[in-house]
């Protein structure tokens, strides 16, 4: 049985995954940079805002769970005006966090700049054992 853990910004309705259990396997599915950028944005927009991790479930809830802003405003606007925790939640993944991260102003911009960098762009984790996570097709730190 597979479960999908996800940070959620209270303030917002966004989230972004953070770990995947699958079987025995359990990490995150999604590159460094999409988490980070999540965290800058909140924290340049949202300073304070209480974060929860949730299972799936529990976030999308009696609510839906859309990936882009066009189909947010398309949820919204079909639903008027019902009680805010019916409305959609935004989660940031690999194919939208550069354009969710435009509505910041300049982190966009940042986030173009670390990608043109010689790093290649990409923030390199490390496990809480002490391994490093490096990007796909790396020749190793």
């Amino acid at each position: 049985m597979a479960s999908y853990h996800y940070l959620y910004c209270q303030q917002t309705d966004e989230c972004v995954e953070v770990v995947a259990c699958v079987g025995n396997w359990k990490g995150p599915r999604i590159e460094a940079n999409v988490l980070q950028a999540f965290l800058i944005y909140h924290f340049l927009t949202a300073p304070g805002a209480p974060m929860v991790t949730w299972e799936a479930g529990s976030v999308s809830r009696g609510r839906f769970m859309v990936d882009s802003l066009e189909e947010l405003a398309e949820q919204r606007d079909l639903a008027g005006d019902p009680p805010r925790e019916k409305l959609p939640v935004l989660v940031w993944t690999e194919q939208n966090h550069r354009s969710l991260a435009a509505r910041a102003e300049g982190l966009g911009d940042t986030l173009r700049d670390l990608e043109a960098a010689p790093s290649g762009g990409v923030w390199i984790r490390r496990t809480s054992d002490g391994r490093l996570i490096e990007p796909a097709g790396s020749q190793g730190l």
